[in-house]
Protein backbone atom coordinates (compact mmCIF):
# COMPACT_ATOMS: atom_id res chain seq x y z
CA UNK A 1 0.00 0.00 0.00
CA UNK A 2 2.52 2.04 0.71
CA UNK A 3 4.68 1.62 -2.33
CA UNK A 4 0.96 2.04 -4.40
CA UNK A 5 0.51 5.42 -2.65
CA UNK A 6 4.48 6.66 -3.53
CA UNK A 7 3.77 6.18 -6.98
CA UNK A 8 0.10 7.64 -7.01
CA UNK A 9 2.01 10.93 -5.38
CA UNK A 10 4.20 11.08 -7.78
CA UNK A 11 1.77 11.09 -11.08
CA UNK A 12 -0.24 13.60 -9.78
CA UNK A 13 2.27 15.81 -10.83
CA UNK A 14 1.28 14.06 -14.61
CA UNK A 15 -2.22 14.20 -14.01
CA UNK A 16 -3.69 15.98 -10.25
CA UNK A 17 -7.15 15.31 -11.36
CA UNK A 18 -6.94 11.08 -11.81
CA UNK A 19 -4.00 10.31 -9.24
CA UNK A 20 -4.62 12.99 -6.49
CA UNK A 21 -8.28 11.67 -5.29
CA UNK A 22 -6.57 7.95 -5.47
CA UNK A 23 -3.53 8.86 -3.22
CA UNK A 24 -5.65 10.98 -0.70
CA UNK A 25 -7.80 7.63 -0.63
CA UNK A 26 -4.65 5.21 0.24
CA UNK A 27 -3.27 8.15 2.50
CA UNK A 28 -6.68 7.85 4.50
CA UNK A 29 -6.33 3.98 4.62
CA UNK A 30 -3.00 4.28 5.82
CA UNK A 31 -3.91 6.25 8.72
CA UNK A 32 -6.84 4.33 9.56
CA UNK A 33 -4.60 1.58 9.83
CA UNK A 34 -2.08 3.56 12.26
CA UNK A 35 -5.04 4.30 14.34
CA UNK A 36 -6.81 0.91 14.14
CA UNK A 37 -3.41 -1.15 14.54
CA UNK A 38 -3.41 -1.20 18.65
CA UNK A 39 -7.04 -2.03 18.86
CA UNK A 40 -7.02 -5.34 17.71
CA UNK A 41 -8.12 -8.34 19.13
CA UNK A 42 -5.05 -11.23 20.25
CA UNK A 43 -5.20 -13.92 18.78
CA UNK A 44 -1.68 -16.26 19.47
CA UNK A 45 1.64 -14.38 19.97
CA UNK A 46 2.46 -11.34 17.50
CA UNK A 47 -0.66 -12.10 15.65
CA UNK A 48 -3.31 -9.22 15.88
CA UNK A 49 -6.85 -9.02 14.00
CA UNK A 50 -10.23 -7.65 14.50
CA UNK A 51 -13.35 -7.78 11.65
CA UNK A 52 -16.11 -5.65 10.75
CA UNK A 53 -19.29 -6.80 8.84
CA UNK A 54 -22.55 -4.77 7.34
CA UNK A 55 -22.78 -1.29 8.54
CA UNK A 56 -19.56 -1.57 10.88
CA UNK A 57 -17.28 -1.89 8.02
CA UNK A 58 -19.07 0.78 6.07
CA UNK A 59 -18.33 3.04 9.20
CA UNK A 60 -15.12 1.73 9.13
CA UNK A 61 -14.54 2.15 5.25
CA UNK A 62 -16.17 5.76 5.92
CA UNK A 63 -13.21 6.87 8.53
CA UNK A 64 -10.86 5.73 5.73
CA UNK A 65 -12.51 8.09 3.56
CA UNK A 66 -13.89 5.57 1.41
CA UNK A 67 -17.90 6.35 1.50
CA UNK A 68 -20.93 5.33 -0.76
CA UNK A 69 -21.13 9.14 -2.14
CA UNK A 70 -17.51 9.43 -3.20
CA UNK A 71 -16.93 5.90 -4.45
CA UNK A 72 -17.82 6.56 -7.80
CA UNK A 73 -15.96 9.26 -8.49
CA UNK A 74 -12.72 7.16 -7.19
CA UNK A 75 -13.59 4.26 -9.43
CA UNK A 76 -13.69 6.33 -12.51
CA UNK A 77 -10.11 7.57 -11.51
CA UNK A 78 -8.86 3.72 -10.48
CA UNK A 79 -10.19 2.45 -14.16
CA UNK A 80 -8.12 5.13 -15.81
CA UNK A 81 -5.37 4.79 -13.82
CA UNK A 82 -5.41 1.12 -14.46
CA UNK A 83 -6.34 1.63 -17.85
CA UNK A 84 -3.18 3.56 -18.21
CA UNK A 85 -0.72 1.04 -16.72
CA UNK A 86 -1.92 -1.55 -18.59
CA UNK A 87 -1.44 0.20 -21.94
CA UNK A 88 1.81 1.12 -21.05
CA UNK A 89 2.94 3.75 -23.25
CA UNK A 90 6.54 4.66 -23.14
CA UNK A 91 5.52 8.20 -23.41
CA UNK A 92 3.10 8.19 -20.61
CA UNK A 93 3.91 7.87 -16.81
CA UNK A 94 1.53 5.59 -15.24
CA UNK A 95 1.37 2.77 -12.11
CA UNK A 96 4.12 -0.43 -11.99
CA UNK A 97 2.59 -3.81 -12.86
CA UNK A 98 1.90 -4.62 -8.83
CA UNK A 99 0.47 -1.38 -7.58
CA UNK A 100 -1.58 -1.51 -11.01
CA UNK A 101 -2.44 -4.93 -9.37
CA UNK A 102 -2.84 -3.92 -6.01
CA UNK A 103 -4.65 -1.27 -6.82
CA UNK A 104 -7.54 -3.15 -9.49
CA UNK A 105 -7.63 -5.70 -6.74
CA UNK A 106 -8.85 -3.48 -4.37
CA UNK A 107 -11.63 -1.68 -6.65
CA UNK A 108 -12.61 -4.65 -7.50
CA UNK A 109 -13.62 -6.01 -4.27
CA UNK A 110 -15.38 -2.53 -3.53
CA UNK A 111 -17.18 -2.16 -6.26
CA UNK A 112 -18.91 -5.22 -5.17
CA UNK A 113 -19.32 -4.14 -1.90
CA UNK A 114 -20.69 -0.79 -2.84
CA UNK A 115 -22.83 -2.54 -5.72
CA UNK A 116 -26.63 -2.35 -5.78
CA UNK A 117 -26.66 0.54 -3.28
CA UNK A 118 -24.97 -1.46 -0.62
CA UNK A 119 -26.93 -4.69 -0.99
CA UNK A 120 -24.50 -6.85 -0.33
CA UNK A 121 -22.23 -5.30 2.51
CA UNK A 122 -23.65 -8.11 4.69
CA UNK A 123 -22.35 -10.67 2.25
CA UNK A 124 -18.50 -9.11 3.00
CA UNK A 125 -16.29 -8.77 5.89
CA UNK A 126 -13.61 -5.89 6.10
CA UNK A 127 -10.41 -7.70 8.47
CA UNK A 128 -7.31 -5.80 9.54
CA UNK A 129 -4.36 -8.31 10.67
CA UNK A 130 -0.80 -7.45 12.11
CA UNK A 131 1.58 -10.01 12.53
CA UNK A 132 5.19 -10.85 12.76
CA UNK A 133 6.06 -12.79 9.22
CA UNK A 134 8.91 -15.36 9.77
CA UNK A 135 10.73 -16.80 7.16
CA UNK A 136 11.77 -20.21 6.22
CA UNK A 137 15.03 -20.13 9.12
CA UNK A 138 12.54 -18.64 11.73
CA UNK A 139 14.03 -15.27 11.70
CA UNK A 140 10.85 -13.12 13.28
CA UNK A 141 10.81 -9.84 11.01
CA UNK A 142 8.81 -6.74 11.81
CA UNK A 143 5.27 -6.03 11.94
CA UNK A 144 3.21 -6.78 8.78
CA UNK A 145 -0.31 -5.23 8.07
CA UNK A 146 -2.83 -6.75 6.07
CA UNK A 147 -6.35 -5.36 4.63
CA UNK A 148 -8.56 -7.74 3.45
CA UNK A 149 -12.11 -7.22 2.01
CA UNK A 150 -13.90 -10.37 2.02
CA UNK A 151 -16.46 -11.86 -0.25
CA UNK A 152 -18.28 -14.57 2.38
CA UNK A 153 -21.47 -15.11 -0.31
CA UNK A 154 -20.34 -17.03 -3.59
CA UNK A 155 -23.94 -15.34 -5.31
CA UNK A 156 -22.65 -12.01 -5.09
CA UNK A 157 -20.02 -12.27 -8.36
CA UNK A 158 -21.63 -15.35 -10.07
CA UNK A 159 -25.03 -13.77 -10.13
CA UNK A 160 -23.31 -11.39 -12.43
CA UNK A 161 -21.67 -14.28 -14.27
CA UNK A 162 -25.23 -16.43 -14.91
CA UNK A 163 -26.68 -12.80 -16.29
CA UNK A 164 -24.60 -12.04 -18.61
CA UNK A 165 -24.01 -15.71 -20.28
CA UNK A 166 -26.09 -18.05 -22.16
CA UNK A 167 -24.88 -21.16 -20.26
CA UNK A 168 -23.50 -21.69 -17.63
CA UNK A 169 -21.89 -25.68 -17.32
CA UNK A 170 -20.20 -26.48 -13.96
CA UNK A 171 -18.41 -29.52 -13.71
CA UNK A 172 -16.64 -30.70 -10.94
CA UNK A 173 -16.45 -34.06 -8.51
CA UNK A 174 -17.31 -32.33 -5.32
CA UNK A 175 -20.58 -30.68 -6.27
CA UNK A 176 -23.27 -32.75 -4.43
CA UNK A 177 -25.62 -32.41 -2.95
CA UNK A 178 -27.10 -29.97 -5.23
CA UNK A 179 -29.24 -27.79 -3.83
CA UNK A 180 -27.15 -26.31 -1.15
CA UNK A 181 -24.65 -25.92 -4.03
CA UNK A 182 -27.11 -23.74 -6.30
CA UNK A 183 -28.46 -21.98 -3.13
CA UNK A 184 -24.94 -20.68 -2.41
CA UNK A 185 -24.40 -19.93 -6.10
CA UNK A 186 -27.91 -17.93 -6.28
CA UNK A 187 -29.57 -19.67 -9.51
CA UNK A 188 -31.66 -22.57 -10.21
CA UNK A 189 -29.78 -25.34 -12.47
CA UNK A 190 -31.93 -25.85 -15.94
CA UNK A 191 -30.39 -29.20 -16.11
CA UNK A 192 -27.82 -31.48 -13.67
CA UNK A 193 -26.29 -34.84 -13.92
CA UNK A 194 -25.03 -36.62 -10.81
CA UNK A 195 -23.04 -39.86 -11.39
CA UNK A 196 -22.85 -42.70 -8.87
CA UNK A 197 -20.58 -43.53 -6.77
CA UNK A 198 -17.61 -45.70 -7.54
CA UNK A 199 -18.43 -46.92 -4.18
CA UNK A 200 -21.14 -48.07 -2.04
CA UNK A 201 -21.51 -46.11 0.38
CA UNK A 202 -23.91 -47.87 2.43
CA UNK A 203 -22.06 -50.64 2.96
CA UNK A 204 -18.02 -49.37 2.24
CA UNK A 205 -18.24 -46.27 4.15
CA UNK A 206 -17.90 -45.58 7.36
CA UNK A 207 -17.85 -41.57 8.84
CA UNK A 208 -17.57 -40.50 12.49
CA UNK A 209 -16.70 -37.63 14.23
CA UNK A 210 -14.89 -37.70 17.52
CA UNK A 211 -15.24 -35.08 20.06
CA UNK A 212 -13.24 -36.06 22.60
CA UNK A 213 -9.52 -38.58 22.95
CA UNK A 214 -7.42 -39.64 25.53
CA UNK A 215 -8.58 -39.61 29.00
CA UNK A 216 -11.66 -37.65 27.71
CA UNK A 217 -10.05 -34.53 26.93
CA UNK A 218 -11.54 -32.53 24.09
CA UNK A 219 -10.06 -32.57 20.68
CA UNK A 220 -10.53 -28.63 19.90
CA UNK A 221 -8.47 -27.35 17.66
CA UNK A 222 -8.85 -23.92 17.99
CA UNK A 223 -6.30 -20.68 18.68
CA UNK A 224 -6.98 -21.08 22.58
CA UNK A 225 -6.31 -24.97 22.59
CA UNK A 226 -4.06 -25.95 19.57
CA UNK A 227 -0.98 -24.68 21.00
CA UNK A 228 -2.06 -26.84 24.96
CA UNK A 229 -0.07 -29.74 25.71
CA UNK A 230 -3.03 -31.90 26.50
CA UNK A 231 -4.14 -31.23 23.35
CA UNK A 232 -1.44 -31.84 21.42
CA UNK A 233 -1.18 -34.69 23.46
CA UNK A 234 -4.66 -36.56 23.32
CA UNK A 235 -4.95 -35.89 19.55
CA UNK A 236 -1.73 -37.67 18.92
CA UNK A 237 -2.62 -40.73 21.22
CA UNK A 238 -6.01 -40.68 18.94
CA UNK A 239 -3.99 -40.52 15.64
CA UNK A 240 -2.25 -43.71 17.68
CA UNK A 241 -4.76 -45.45 17.86
CA UNK A 242 -7.02 -45.20 14.57
CA UNK A 243 -3.59 -46.67 13.07
CA UNK A 244 -3.86 -49.47 15.01
CA UNK A 245 -7.50 -50.96 14.19
CA UNK A 246 -7.10 -49.28 10.42
CA UNK A 247 -4.53 -51.27 7.94
CA UNK A 248 -3.29 -49.68 4.97
CA UNK A 249 -2.65 -46.09 4.13
CA UNK A 250 -3.98 -43.52 6.25
CA UNK A 251 -4.39 -40.16 5.11
CA UNK A 252 -3.90 -37.03 8.29
CA UNK A 253 -5.00 -33.91 7.80
CA UNK A 254 -4.12 -30.78 9.68
CA UNK A 255 -5.66 -27.34 9.12
CA UNK A 256 -2.16 -25.79 8.36
CA UNK A 257 1.52 -26.48 8.14
CA UNK A 258 1.75 -24.32 10.86
CA UNK A 259 -0.50 -26.77 13.17
CA UNK A 260 2.00 -29.75 11.54
CA UNK A 261 5.01 -28.98 12.52
CA UNK A 262 4.17 -27.66 15.60
CA UNK A 263 2.42 -31.22 16.92
CA UNK A 264 5.42 -32.88 15.11
CA UNK A 265 8.16 -31.12 17.00
CA UNK A 266 5.90 -31.91 20.53
CA UNK A 267 5.23 -35.31 19.20
CA UNK A 268 9.21 -36.43 18.63
CA UNK A 269 9.61 -34.67 22.55
CA UNK A 270 7.17 -37.03 24.07
CA UNK A 271 7.86 -40.40 22.00
CA UNK A 272 4.58 -40.03 20.36
CA UNK A 273 6.12 -39.63 16.90
CA UNK A 274 8.10 -42.81 17.68
CA UNK A 275 5.01 -45.21 18.72
CA UNK A 276 2.83 -43.30 15.54
CA UNK A 277 5.93 -44.51 13.52
CA UNK A 278 5.53 -48.03 15.01
CA UNK A 279 2.35 -48.46 13.51
CA UNK A 280 2.55 -47.21 10.40
CA UNK A 281 5.57 -45.35 8.18
CA UNK A 282 5.17 -41.68 8.54
CA UNK A 283 5.05 -39.19 5.62
CA UNK A 284 5.01 -35.77 5.59
CA UNK A 285 3.85 -33.28 2.90
CA UNK A 286 6.52 -30.97 2.52
CA UNK A 287 5.98 -27.28 2.75
CA UNK A 288 6.58 -25.09 -0.27
CA UNK A 289 9.55 -26.89 -2.56
CA UNK A 290 9.53 -28.34 -5.99
CA UNK A 291 6.75 -30.84 -7.47
CA UNK A 292 9.83 -33.52 -7.74
CA UNK A 293 10.77 -32.67 -4.08
CA UNK A 294 6.37 -33.55 -3.27
CA UNK A 295 6.70 -36.59 -5.99
CA UNK A 296 9.58 -38.49 -4.25
CA UNK A 297 7.66 -38.40 -0.82
CA UNK A 298 4.26 -39.23 -2.22
CA UNK A 299 6.10 -42.51 -4.12
CA UNK A 300 7.67 -43.23 -0.72
CA UNK A 301 4.60 -43.65 0.48
CA UNK A 302 3.36 -45.73 -1.89
CA UNK A 303 6.26 -47.81 -2.36
CA UNK A 304 5.56 -48.29 2.03
CA UNK A 305 2.04 -49.72 1.10
CA UNK A 306 2.97 -51.88 -1.90
CA UNK A 307 6.01 -53.32 0.68
CA UNK A 308 3.55 -54.42 3.38
CA UNK A 309 5.24 -57.01 5.71
CA UNK A 310 8.05 -58.07 3.51
CA UNK A 311 11.61 -57.96 4.62
CA UNK A 312 13.24 -54.53 4.70
CA UNK A 313 16.93 -53.96 4.61
CA UNK A 314 18.56 -51.88 7.54
CA UNK A 315 19.36 -47.96 6.66
CA UNK A 316 19.97 -45.48 8.44
CA UNK A 317 18.66 -41.96 7.65
CA UNK A 318 19.50 -38.56 8.78
CA UNK A 319 18.13 -34.81 8.12
CA UNK A 320 17.43 -31.47 9.05
CA UNK A 321 15.40 -31.32 12.29
CA UNK A 322 12.84 -28.90 10.58
CA UNK A 323 11.97 -31.38 8.17
CA UNK A 324 9.69 -33.99 9.39
CA UNK A 325 10.50 -36.82 6.78
CA UNK A 326 14.23 -36.44 7.26
CA UNK A 327 14.08 -37.52 10.93
CA UNK A 328 16.86 -39.89 12.07
CA UNK A 329 15.81 -43.52 11.88
CA UNK A 330 16.61 -46.89 11.54
CA UNK A 331 14.77 -49.83 10.13
CA UNK A 332 16.24 -53.17 10.62
CA UNK A 333 16.18 -56.55 8.70
CA UNK A 334 13.47 -58.73 9.23
CA UNK A 335 9.94 -58.96 9.55
CA UNK A 336 8.17 -55.00 9.99
CA UNK A 337 5.57 -54.74 12.27
CA UNK A 338 4.25 -51.68 10.50
CA UNK A 339 1.06 -52.37 8.93
CA UNK A 340 0.57 -49.94 5.98
CA UNK A 341 1.75 -46.02 6.16
CA UNK A 342 0.22 -42.22 7.41
CA UNK A 343 0.81 -39.44 4.94
CA UNK A 344 0.38 -36.24 7.11
CA UNK A 345 -0.75 -33.49 4.89
CA UNK A 346 -2.37 -30.34 4.86
CA UNK A 347 -6.18 -29.08 4.14
CA UNK A 348 -6.02 -27.35 0.52
CA UNK A 349 -2.28 -28.68 0.10
CA UNK A 350 -0.43 -30.32 -2.72
CA UNK A 351 -2.42 -33.87 -1.74
CA UNK A 352 -6.13 -32.98 -0.59
CA UNK A 353 -6.43 -32.22 -4.25
CA UNK A 354 -6.44 -33.76 -7.61
CA UNK A 355 -4.90 -37.31 -6.20
CA UNK A 356 -6.32 -40.68 -6.20
CA UNK A 357 -5.96 -42.51 -3.32
CA UNK A 358 -7.71 -46.24 -3.79
CA UNK A 359 -8.11 -48.78 -2.29
CA UNK A 360 -4.97 -49.53 -0.06
CA UNK A 361 -3.72 -46.85 -0.40
CA UNK A 362 -5.94 -44.89 1.92
CA UNK A 363 -8.16 -47.25 3.89
CA UNK A 364 -8.87 -43.83 6.57
CA UNK A 365 -9.00 -40.10 6.16
CA UNK A 366 -8.61 -38.07 9.52
CA UNK A 367 -9.39 -34.87 9.76
CA UNK A 368 -9.29 -31.93 12.25
CA UNK A 369 -9.59 -28.15 12.52
CA UNK A 370 -11.63 -25.65 14.26
CA UNK A 371 -14.84 -26.24 13.30
CA UNK A 372 -14.25 -30.20 12.52
CA UNK A 373 -13.00 -31.08 15.79
CA UNK A 374 -11.99 -35.18 15.33
CA UNK A 375 -13.18 -36.72 11.64
CA UNK A 376 -12.22 -40.00 10.86
CA UNK A 377 -14.09 -41.88 7.38
CA UNK A 378 -13.08 -45.82 6.74
CA UNK A 379 -13.25 -47.36 3.51
CA UNK A 380 -14.08 -50.37 3.11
Amino acid sequence: MEELQTELGQLTLVDDMTYRPLHEMTQEIISWIERRKNTLEKQEFQHYFSCWTGDKALRELQEANISQQCFPILQKCATKAIKAASEAEPEVAHLSGLSATTLEGLFSSLSYFFSGNGQHMLDYQLALRRYVKRDVGNAAGGWTYTLSLWCLNPAVVFRDIADLSLSVILTSGTLSPMNSFSSELGVQFGTFLEAPHVIDVESQLWAAVISSGHGNYPLNASYKTADGYAFQDALGISIEEICKLVPGGCLVFFPSYKLMEKLGTRWRETGQWARLNAQKSLFVEPRGGSQDDFDSVLKGYYNSLRQGNKPVICRKRRGKKSDLNNQNATECTGKSKKEGAAFLAVCRGKVSEGIDFSDDNARVVVSFSIFLVLGATSVC
